[in-house]
């Protein structure tokens, strides 16, 4: 029987667990500090590092970051999990005391979903990232042992919308280079890129960039800007799966335990700075579309299909030759356990 831990499938966490035992073993006795760690990356990764830390008995110490407590269960289960807790502030507004003797740093507070209406989360993101690098340097050449790592979750928005009109996967190199034509959100994610690069060209940290690109699965937003979820949302209420756009659009769907999976193993690795993240399978919006009509008995239709294609989806031979991935989560079996998830809510 499948069962919920934390919020998220147990057999979720036990595949993420079984797969990297070993570089779970090398975080032991580690203080790990997770910024942005109640959004949806962000609470995986945290959920995950609690679950391997309580399985292992690894002693880990961890603290997640958020301007204010989560709603739900999150909070009650890190107040009952030993050496788990929240740091309540604005990244703006850490200090010293509140970074002093982290070793590993994951960063993944830039929103993603689309529903900020001012500039307020974007100053707090590039101010508080300029911040929080600021303190961890100073920090770090204070350090007698080795120095503290940064790993920046960054995004596949830093190659802004005019590449996306070319069907072709986007590389690193082509990341360097950021468009005039970004988002906001893609905005911070550059400017976050930048700023550790120059950082760590004056060693003052180790760290590492990893671009994820789309995600599916449990948290993913079902109302928002996600065409995926929208697709999940249709079909879960019985209505038709609305296609808006052109269905030759191509992504690079990955689930969370992958995106998890290649966290780590990027984090460990040591030869690359920027890295791509995303699944070996690259696929249509109509067969996205066409498989979750199929599985639900439900209908598709489509509008603005005139709409010239996009194509967003990465390159992701660099991760290949640093990290220790296999056995990607398939589309199909990754929506089956989005829809256990989805039920075990009620």
């Amino acid at each position: 029987m499948t069962s919920l831990k934390f919020g998220l499938l147990e057999s979720d966490l036990q595949e993420i667990l079984a797969k990297h035992e070993r570089h779970f073993k090398m975080f032991g006795d580690l203080e790990i500090m997770i910024l942005g760690g109640t959004g949806f990356l962000g609470s995986w990764l945290a959920k995950s590092l609690m679950y391997a830390n309580n399985e292992l008995n690894l002693g880990m110490k961890i603290r997640i970051n958020s301007r204010r407590l989560p709603e739900g269960d999150f909070t009650s289960d890190v107040q009952r999990t030993p050496n788990v807790f929240f740091v309540t502030k604005d990244l703006r507004f850490l200090t010293y005391e509140d970074v002093s003797s982290v070793d590993l740093f994951f960063f993944a507070a830039t929103a993603s979903d689309g529903t900020a209406t001012n500039f307020e989360w974007q100053l707090s993101t590039t101010l508080g990232f300029s911040n929080l690098l600021s303190i961890v340097g100073k920090e770090s050449r204070n350090r007698c042992a080795q120095r503290a790592k940064f790993v920046n979750l960054s995004s596949g928005a830093v190659y802004g919308k005019r590449k996306l009109s070319i069907d072709k996967a986007l590389s690193e190199i082509d990341g360097l280079s950021f468009q005039d034509d970004l988002s906001e959100y893609g905005k911070c994610k550059a400017y976050s890129e930048k700023l550790l690069h120059q950082f760590l060209q004056n060693s003052q940290i180790d760290g590492r960039n990893l671009r994820l690109f789309s995600l599916f699965g449990p948290g993913v937003p079902l109302d928002r800007h996600f065409a995926i979820g929208n697709f999940i949302l249709d079909a879960y209420l019985g209505r038709d799966i609305r296609v808006t756009g052109n269905p030759k659009t191509k992504r690079n769907y990955i689930y969370p335990t992958d995106a998890i999976s290649a966290i780590i193993s990027g984090s460990l690795q040591h030869k690359f700075y920027d890295l791509n993240v995303g699944s070996s399978r690259t696929t249509e919006l109509i067969q996205v579309a066409q498989l979750i009509a199929n599985q639900f008995s439900v209908d598709t239709s489509y509008k603005n299909q005139s709409n010239p294609p996009n194509f967003y989806y990465p390159d992701i031979t660099r991760l290949h030759e640093s990290c220790e991935l296999s056995d990607y989560v398939t589309l199909e079996d990754g929506i089956q356990r989005w829809m256990t998830w989805l039920r075990l809510l009620k």
